[in-house]
């Protein structure tokens, strides 16, 4: 039996409470918890101060962390609240996106920068919509006007992609038809969607609502049961494990608008922003090759290229905003939809795997996503404090 590595939880979770109290210090220091995460997990990860290495039990939890970081993205979105407006400019601004990342991965192809265009195209198109969400819910901004034009852009920066790098890598398979089996998926989601919202037999709804607070956690344990199922069809279909996630948060959101619903939704959140999710931001910082940066310059150069061409495809698009958004604002949700990597660190993934996609091109993506989190959404945050304060002053005149 594999001995349980009790030092690497333990490091783990001594950053996890770590994290949030940095930006509490008397410094003015504007990171967010999950980026400071993310750079304390470098620091003790095995190119600095090699405390801990990602394997074992740990990889497994690092995994499922992402998985509960996209099933809360999915449980997240109020449909309601960004339907209209906020959903059209987020797919018109994706779709232009998408067009600025073929053209642009198909001229570096062109000059022999990259092998692979779509990988790279689909990579450049994404935004962490995970990662932003906490950052939202800290400033307290996610229910505000802007925090739903971020949330529509965040959701057709992951959805899409997700749906394309998982008919990418499913089309490597030859034994496999990738639109079969996204519409596969696209029906057992459906069905199960069509349960969990119109099959409320109220004597099952009052065993739901005695056990909410009893040991079996019985509505909980149901919730978390359907994410399983459907990451369990994503990945049998070999599709991408987040889309089953994301799809899993949608229906719970769907199926939870009570007020038992609400208590369940919270305990869901409390599971994964206390556990599962702050093992992911960690473990991704303890996976990130630094070597692979500072022993070649050949790689360590594309990393800026990946970073202005992260902003160039995700951020040029606001221009679509122009008359709902501030010009502070245009700029914070190009930062925003700026941000990348947990996509970007599955599709380089699949791209080297399948070797469509070049080492030194994958680490500097990944890099440049990291660089992108780290950077883009303090950036906003001191635009925002700036407009606030033009704001001010101008209200004061």
């Amino acid at each position: 039996m594999e001995e349980f590595d009790t030092t690497s939880f333990l490091i783990i979770f001594i950053i996890a409470i770590v994290a949030p109290l940095i930006p509490e210090l008397p410094f003015n220091l504007r990171l967010p918890s999950v980026i400071i995460e993310i750079i304390l997990g470098v620091i003790v990860g095995p190119y600095v101060l090699n405390l801990l290495t990602l394997q074992g039990g740990l990889v497994f939890f690092q995994t499922f962390g992402l998985t509960f970081l996209f099933f809360l993205a999915g449980l997240e979105i109020e449909f309601n609240q960004i339907k209209g407006r906020p959903i059209n400019l987020a797919i018109r601004g994706w779709i232009i996106s998408f067009i600025i990342a073929i053209l642009t991965a198909s001229f570096l192809h062109l000059i022999g920068f990259i092998r692979s265009t779509p990988f790279v195209a689909i990579a450049l198109s994404t935004t962490a919509m995970g990662v932003l969400i906490p950052i939202l819910k800290d400033s307290e901004r996610l229910e505000t006007q802007f925090g739903k034009f971020v949330i529509g852009a965040g959701l057709a920066g992951e959805f899409f992609p997700i749906i394309l790098i998982s008919l990418l890598s499913s089309s490597n398979n030859e034994q496999t038809v990738p639109a079969i089996l996204l519409l596969i998926f696209t029906v057992i989601t459906t069905l199960i969607a069509v349960v969990a919202i119109y099959y409320r037999p109220p004597a099952f709804l009052e065993i739901l609502s005695e056990h909410i607070n009893s040991s079996s956690q019985l509505p909980v344990r149901l919730c978390i049961l359907i994410l399983m199922i459907l990451v369990h069809f994503a990945h049998e279909f070999r599709l991408d494990l987040v889309l089953g996630a994301f799809a899993a948060g949608m229906i719970v959101n769907i199926a939870t608008k009570s007020e038992v619903g609400k208590e369940v939704r919270h305990k869901l959140e409390a599971i994964g922003f206390s556990f599962f999710i702050p093992i992911f931001f960690v473990s991704t910082g303890i996976s990130f090759d630094l070597s692979a940066l500072t022993e070649s310059t050949h790689t360590l150069l594309r990393i800026p290229v990946f970073l202005f061409l992260f902003l160039l495809v995700r951020g040029l698009p606001v221009f679509i905003y122009r008359h709902q958004l501030s010009k502070f604002e245009l700029i914070e949700l190009a930062l925003f939809s700026s941000t990348a990597l947990p996509l970007v660190v599955a599709i380089t993934h699949i791209g080297v795997e399948t070797g469509q996609m070049r080492t030194d091109n994958a680490t500097a993506l990944v890099g440049a996503a990291m660089f992108s989190m780290i950077l883009f959404p303090v950036l906003a945050l001191i635009i925002r404090g700036n407009g606030e304060s033009v704001t001010s002053s101008s209200n004061s005149d």
